[in-house]
């Protein structure tokens, strides 16, 4: 499966080492995902998109000084990586049991619905799963991601505008793909707008190892 994360820059090199980070429950944007959760330590989830141009999804989550990072998922992440729901029925979090917890949170208010969201929900026991079958790993430093492969990697219109972090990423992409076979090169495109419209598309003539001589 193919699914989309936009972040920070500084994300990348976490990205490109471990996959897609997964959020702390009480992290999210939406209080409801939390509310009512007697243990929200024991939760985390992975937040993707299936659209990858959306300008709201830029703004609110890259800021346009970002990047989108477009993952690839292996049957590792089957049944657990699934498209939210988006509903009108509220559902009070105190009234489910463990198992109907995790459940319920693939479901969102529809007032999301333009997020097209895709996810994956972490519970404290696969912190112990070590096995390469696990679709779960963990970074030295106790974060958690959803294993995945980074295909692409886009800049936002402002990316620049941050210039040691955007910098230093065009460098992190570099040492990767001098270590990755032809076949599995990381893919790097920045946005453009589109001419005549409100929409984003790829700027044709960007190369990151010509922005990387120009800006070293």
């Amino acid at each position: 499966m193919e699914a989309f994360k936009f972040t920070q820059l500084k994300y990348i090199q976490s990205a490109i080492e471990y996959g897609a980070f997964a959020s702390s429950i009480d992290s999210l944007n939406d209080p409801y995902e939390w509310q009512g959760i007697r243990y929200p330590e024991s939760l985390k989830v992975c937040c993707l998109t299936s659209a990858p141009f959306k300008m709201l999804m830029w703004s609110h989550y890259a800021k346009h000084t970002g990047c989108r990072i477009d993952f690839f998922f292996d049957e590792r992440c089957d049944g657990i990586l699934r498209p939210v729901t988006y509903a009108n029925e509220f559902v009070d979090h105190t009234a489910l049991n463990a198992k109907e917890l995790v459940e319920y949170l693939y479901t969102k208010g529809v007032e999301w619905r333009y997020e097209d969201e895709i996810r994956a929900v972490w519970q404290k026991e696969a912190a112990a799963q070590k096995r390469d079958d696990s679709p779960w790993i963990k970074s030295l430093a106790g974060n958690v991601f959803l294993r995945g492969t980074v295909q692409r990697i886009t800049f936002g219109l402002l990316s620049e505008k941050n210039r040691d972090d955007y910098l230093q990423s065009l460098k992190v992409i570099k040492r990767a793909n001098q270590v990755r076979s032809d076949d599995t090169q990381i893919e790097v495109c920045k946005c453009r707008m589109k001419n005549g419209s409100y929409q984003l598309t790829y700027d044709g003539q960007f190369d990151y190892l010509e922005e990387l001589s120009r800006l070293e």
